[in-house]
């Protein structure tokens, strides 16, 4: 009897081999721990014994890439934030951004001393990895039933059982007859039939029992060597390159199912979590060791706020008749023209305003003019409008019997008036999509950037700027979130190989544009500075050279549109380097922070205290005057002369 004995399957003993060293915590029992919300990697090892090499010229390693996806909250320079900012918008800069989708990249190489020594096709590569895929499948009716599947093999099944059975009938039973009677006391009765049974029944079976019967510890003892737990993320994965030595994942979060639209997520789901990832690595033999390197890059997305009117319309009806009358006064004849005229008034209700931004605040639609003289004329400001027009009528006589004839003067008009409320409201777009990115280098000779950087900034197209909202998800949030989503992975995927992409670690988060943009937003939010609506042209916060050729190759533009604009865009319009234009960010902001921060209107530059005041002065006027031209104590005339008078000084 062979004395041959199979060992039971080895739970791997890994060994870590580095880590994110911001997140080791080097002072125990204080208050200074590492950041919270920083994403970190750890990669574990693993060389199996010499038994389990079977590989001739070649040595295989395991490797256990540990991930940690969580939101990216940057470290804040607040002494610098101040030459900006007030101290009491400072704190408003820190903002955790969540992560909705990563990317993933881990590379084996020889050592850095032992990279002449072996070709390409000699380097490391993976054999395989584990998890390679996770998606979810629905399937959704027209009525709305649901069918959503999941399917994952991890062990086969010991015994299935499987029967068919198909029966056939066809059988002639014959027939039968029968009949009594009774007559008289008497009767009788008779039956005639063919009693038979003719046909043919058929019954075909198919029955299939497979049953498999093994010694569960044998069979691990036969068909697995070793034995480990990993754990995942409930998101989607997607991996690349298996076989070459460097391996690609993408994951992005659940998307929301179509039973479940109505959430409290509001817009795509976040990614956050532990995600472990399994690497079988082979090299060859003679190889001493190999380096593992790995870079990770989080998606997140950038608020901008934005002052939005909440808009109406109200219409106008003008309404000018001018009939004529009969002026035969005399034996000859007669030719009489009289005009007539009339102004309309319009006051916005409570709370509204008369939005001069969109076609000068009205739309003229003229249903019918005759004999016109004047007009219409239409004189507007945010608080009034009116419309002022004249027409004629004529009487006149020809021939000889002197016949009558009259004209009428008429002049219909609709006026559309566009109002907005006299307060805006905050809301915020989401426009920007930017990517951090921290490393992991685990080789004697590497080094780690300890701080994670910028990679990518990048503005969302148009049709996906969505607007932040609270509350529930409804149907249409539901299409926006997958859209959104949609967009994301697209950028991702973008901009891996995108001429945008910044150097590997040269853009820290203070020195990119997402910064520049986060300060102006809160600028512009709290409107705490006039010179960032200010034209470039006319403010002083950049020398005149730099204004000068600003304004040159991109316009009359704001500071506030200087600095969102994205550096490399900036860097190539100027032909400047990209330090040059982050460097006239950094300067325009500095200048703004060193005046005196004094709130502004934004949206009504226009409009001050004073304005204000005459705005309520010529309401009152035009009210009064309108009142004593109804109640008949002026007349028709003198009322339009007045009212023109009264708004044209308000004018001028």
């Amino acid at each position: 009897m062979s004395n041959f004995k199979l060992n039971l399957p080895t739970d791997i003993p890994w060994e870590r081999i580095c880590v994110s060293k911001d997140m080791i915590d080097p002072i125990p029992c204080d208050s200074n721990l590492p950041p919270k919300f920083h994403s970190s990697m750890a990669v574990f090892r693993y060389d199996p014994e010499d038994e389990f090499q079977l590989y001739p010229n070649r040595l295989i390693s395991y490797l256990k890439l540990v991930v940690t996806v969580a939101p990216y909250a940057p470290d804040i320079n607040y002494d610098r934030a101040k030459k900006y900012l007030p101290s009491v918008l400072v704190d408003d800069l820190a903002e955790s951004f969540p992560c909705y989708g990563a990317i993933l990249q881990l590379t084996v190489t020889p050592e850095k001393n032992d990279l002449d020594k072996f070709s390409k096709e000699q380097f490391p590569y993976f054999v395989d990895f584990e998890p390679k895929k996770r998606e979810l499948y629905e399937a959704v009716t027209d009525t709305g039933e649901v069918l959503s599947g999941s399917s994952n093999s991890l062990t086969v099944g010991k015994s299935s059982t499987n029967t068919e059975s198909t029966e056939n009938y066809n059988i002639d039973n014959g027939w039968n007859f029968g009949t009594n009677f009774t007559y008289a006391g008497t009767g009788g009765g008779f039956n005639v039939g063919d009693a038979k049974q003719v046909g043919e029944v058929n019954r075909t079976g198919f029955q299939h029992n497979n049953l498999r019967t093994s010694e569960a510890s044998v069979e691990r003892r036969e068909l697995q060597s070793h034995t480990t737990h990993l754990s995942q993320m409930y998101n989607l994965f997607q991996g690349f390159h298996l076989g070459t030595n460097r391996a690609l994942f993408f994951m992005e979060p659940r998307p929301h199912i179509r039973q479940s639209e109505v959430t409290f997520v509001n817009g795509p789901r976040a990614l956050e979590g532990i995600q472990e990832i399994f690497l079988v690595v082979s090299r060859p033999n003679n190889m001493n060791d190999f380096c593992v390197s790995a870079l990770l890059e989080t998606a997140h997305l950038g608020k901008e706020p934005v002052y939005e009117y909440e808009t109406a319309e109200d219409i106008l009806n003008f309404r000018l008749s001018a009939i004529a009358q009969n002026k035969d006064t005399t034996w000859g004849e007669t030719d009489w023209t009289e005009p007539k005229s009339h102004t309309e008034f319009y006051t916005p209700p409570p709370g509204y305003e008369i939005d001069l931004s969109r076609s000068g605040g009205y739309d003229i639609r003229i249903l019918r003019q005759e004999r016109l003289r004047r007009g219409p004329t239409v004189t507007v400001t945010r608080s009034s409008l009116s419309i002022f027009g004249e027409v004629t009528w004529r009487f006149w006589e020809t021939g000889f019997w002197n016949d009558d004839h009259y004209a009428n003067g008429y002049l219909d008009v609709d006026v559309t008036i566009y109002l907005r409320k006299t307060q805006p409201r905050l809301k915020e777009y989401i426009r920007k999509l930017f990517f951090s990115a921290r490393d992991l280098c685990c080789c004697p000779q590497g080094s780690n950037r300890i701080k994670p950087w910028i990679t990518y900034v990048t503005d969302l197209d148009s049709s996906v700027q969505v607007l932040v909202k609270k509350g529930l998800m409804n149907r249409s949030s539901f299409i926006e979130s997958r859209l959104l989503a949609t967009a994301i992975r697209s950028k991702m995927e973008e901009s891996i190989n995108s001429q945008n992409r910044a150097n590997h670690g040269t853009v820290e988060f203070e020195q990119s544009d997402i910064y520049f943009t986060r300060i102006s937003n809160l600028i512009a939010a709290n409107k705490i500075s006039s010179d960032f609506i200010d034209p470039i042209e006319v403010s002083s916060v950049l020398p005149k050279k730099t204004q000068e050729k600003i304004q040159k190759e991109l316009g009359s533009i704001s500071i506030g549109h200087l600095l969102k604009l994205d550096a490399r865009k900036l860097s190539l319009s100027l032909d400047i380097p990209i330090d040059e234009a982050l460097a006239i960010k950094d300067k325009a902001l500095t200048e703004v922070g060193k005046k005196p921060f004094k709130r502004y209107d934004q949206n009504r530059p226009d409009v001050n205290n004073q304005d204000s005041n005459d705005n309520n002065d010529v309401e009152q006027k035009l009210r009064f005057l309108k009142e004593l031209h109804e109640k008949g104590l002026i007349n028709e005339e003198l009322y339009n002369n007045c009212s023109k008078e009264i708004i044209s000084k308000k004018l001028k």
